[in-house]
């Protein structure tokens, strides 16, 4: 059976991050993009990852929506969820466990941050906005910076390829 990554991206640092994901794990892998895909036949799969970014304190609606949607058929799935966010350690642990419901962190796998990346050139202007105000407290937040690791994606594949 087959592997699916769902996603949704706003400035592109989950669609990297599920793309590097994809590109090391074995076997047949289906990515897709929630803000584009209306429908998902998840019988097809037998692991589903699922990942999004984190803006101001939540994940992309459409991540949340098909997690809601989908949830009595995820659970009888293998799962890893993964967020992307600016923040580390414990304040990014919190942000994982407010991204998806309990059950469904309790279920999968895997459950993991693999850090973020902030484009100040491609943000709209009230992202820019909220960033200034934001940076006030984290100086990272000043000019373009990528935490993403490298190390926690190649973690997250071997756990998948070993289930």
């Amino acid at each position: 059976m087959a592997t699916l990554i769902a996603y949704a991206s706003k400035y592109g640092c989950t669609r990297k991050a599920a793309g590097l994901l994809w590109g090391k794990l074995d076997g047949r892998t289906d990515m897709v993009n929630l803000v584009r895909e209306k429908k998902v036949d998840l019988s097809q799969y037998e692991k589903v990852i699922l990942c999004g970014s984190i803006y101001e304190g939540r994940i992309q609606r459409k991540v949340k929506k098909f997690t809601e949607k989908h949830l009595d058929e995820l659970l009888q799935k293998k799962v890893g969820l993964f967020i992307c966010c600016m923040k580390s350690g414990e304040a990014a642990q919190a942000e994982l466990e407010h991204a998806f419901p309990k059950d469904l962190l309790e279920h999968a796998v895997i459950s993991d941050f693999f850090g973020g990346e902030l484009s100040l050139y491609d943000m709209n202007l009230i992202d820019k906005f909220l960033i200034k105000v934001i940076s006030k407290r984290d100086d990272r937040l000043t000019h373009d910076t990528s935490n993403l690791s490298l190390e926690k994606i190649q973690h997250f594949a071997e756990v998948m390829d070993s289930v």
